[in-house]
């Protein structure tokens, strides 16, 4: 699901606001090459974070000028990301897990494919009360590298077939 669609659900419901600002990028800083172990080494470290609700890792994995650009905003910040995932994602879901397999590297840029899966057992999800339901969602992550540190991050996540799920 793209920014726009969401912004529009989220007016519908009383949500949210569309945004106001495009995307801004992070210069990487970097022109070297990247090694296979490197490239894949967000990817982990993302995977751990999830399964194991440390939110607190993201400021390992990501720089402190990180911006993530996708449905939630398109300039989201690290303390922001770590926020959502700690007191939205993984309170609605607390057995979420998420399974990435890299699909295209090119240097400093690498993408990832996901399969997202959950029970929302916990709290409210984008207004949606917990019903028990098990879901699945694809996402699709483009990390920009600047070091061993992700510093840009790209994200789609198919949210309105999730709010299909959680709604049925």
């Amino acid at each position: 699901m793209d920014a726009a669609l969401l912004s529009a659900y989220l007016q519908m419901t009383g949500q949210g606001q569309p945004d106001t600002e495009p995307p801004r990028p992070v210069a990487s800083g970097l022109s070297r090459s990247y090694t296979a172990a490197e490239q894949q080494a967000p990817l982990d470290a993302y995977t751990a974070m999830v399964a194991g609700h440390d939110a607190g890792a993201a400021q390992k994995l990501y720089t402190d000028d990180y911006r993530q650009h996708g449905p939630f905003g398109p300039n989201v910040t690290r303390e922001e990301f770590e926020a959502g995932n700690r007191d939205v994602v993984w309170k609605a879901m607390p057995d979420i897990g998420i399974q990435l397999t890299p699909f295209l590297a090119d240097g400093e840029l690498v993408a990832y494919r996901g399969l997202g899966q959950g029970t929302h057992t916990g709290a409210d999800l984008f207004g949606v009360p917990p019903a028990g339901r098990h879901v699945t969602f694809t996402e699709t992550h483009i990390v920009r590298l600047r070091g061993n540190r992700v510093c840009e991050h790209w994200l789609q996540v198919d949210l309105l077939g999730l709010l299909n799920q959680l709604q049925a």
